[in-house]
């Protein structure tokens, strides 16, 4: 399989935009670098014969094979993924589609991101993606969901 390559404002990006509850397009340039992650991640789909395994979310497939790629947040086994008390609160309203209170705020949106990376590399870990996509849930419900049952 072809090698996923991203620059370091693709990776900022990704979290600054795709996964912030906010996702503001702030400038031209952030815009332009979303537009290319997004390229990359179609023509890695097409590329990779993956449309079907995709499930319904670009993003989230990508990111989820690029860390898998990369080795980090190696999360193979639901029952041994941690997350804070702060975490566990932040994935539930998420997954609920709610408001997560202190968003706004670096910490919390950190603390954010890191649920999502390791939701996606579970994800990608597991191969779950059809299984997601037959769910009809919202990426973090379908893992919340999983998630109480361990």
């Amino acid at each position: 399989m072809k090698k996923i390559e991203l620059t370091k404002e693709e990776i900022d990006v990704v979290d600054d935009v795709f996964f912030d509850f906010i996702g503001i397009l702030t400038s031209e340039e952030v815009e332009k670098t979303a537009c290319s992650f997004i390229e990359k991640a179609s023509n890695f789909m097409h590329e990779s014969n993956a449309i079907n395994e995709r499930g319904g979310d670009l993003i989230v497939w990508f990111w989820g094979k690029y860390l898998k790629q990369e080795g980090l947040y190696k999360c193979d086994d639901i029952s041994k993924i941690e997350f804070s008390k702060k975490q566990k609160s932040i994935l539930k309203a998420a997954s609920k589609g709610n408001y997560i209170p202190g968003i706004e705020y670096e910490e919390t949106n950190k603390l954010f991101f890191d649920i999502i990376c390791k939701v996606c590399s579970y994800i990608a870990e597991t191969n779950s993606y059809k299984e997601l996509n037959e769910s009809d849930l919202d990426y973090l419900e379908w893992f919340y969901n999983k998630y109480c049952e361990k």
